[in-house]
């Protein structure tokens, strides 16, 4: 199946697109498509210009519609290892992040560097999306990742630990 269309789709921000070419069976939804990435993890890559920097609410449409046709939330990159929930959090997408935890994405994967959600969140200085790692899921504060460094170790870093205390 050719999953360049579908990529395009993804890119340019097309809800409509995205469901019409799931819908016609064209499109193999846990495929890479452009540049060897999954469609789940596109969704939540860098943005081109089609995205708003700041709004991850197209995104979020797009993830939902991927989930609907039966995404697996947990598939991880061939190139990497990262799956849609560490991308959406070193990226800073907090609206992706919050909807793919809400649909059951498992948190304690780990890419090939051994960088989890957490770890990602916390390495980039995304405090929106490590607040809601640690506040609302629970996720595990001492796993290290391939430099020896844990969420913890990355948020001191980053004074994003001192940020959290300073709003409890």
């Amino acid at each position: 199946m050719d999953n360049r269309k579908l990529s395009l789709a993804i890119i340019m921000a097309n809800v409509n697109r995205v469901k019409s070419l799931l819908e016609s069976g064209r499109c193999s939804i846990n495929e890479p498509g452009l540049a060897f990435c999954l469609p789940i993890i596109a969704c939540v890559n860098h943005p081109p210009l089609h995205y708003s920097k700041n709004n991850d609410a197209a995104r979020r449409k797009i993830l939902k519609v991927l989930v609907a046709h039966c995404a697996h939330l947990n598939i991880q990159s061939e190139n990497n290892g990262k799956t849609a929930a560490i991308v959406a959090a070193e990226n800073g997408f907090l609206k992706c992040l919050q909807f793919l935890v809400q649909a059951g994405a498992d948190l304690s994967l780990t890419s090939q560097r051994g960088k989890t959600a957490l770890i990602a969140a916390a390495k980039a200085s995304h405090y929106k999306c490590v607040e809601c790692l640690i506040h609302h899921t629970g996720a595990e504060l001492n796993v290290e990742d391939a430099d020896g460094y844990t969420a913890l170790m990355w948020a001191l870093e980053r004074e994003i630990v001192l940020q959290l205390c300073l709003r409890c």
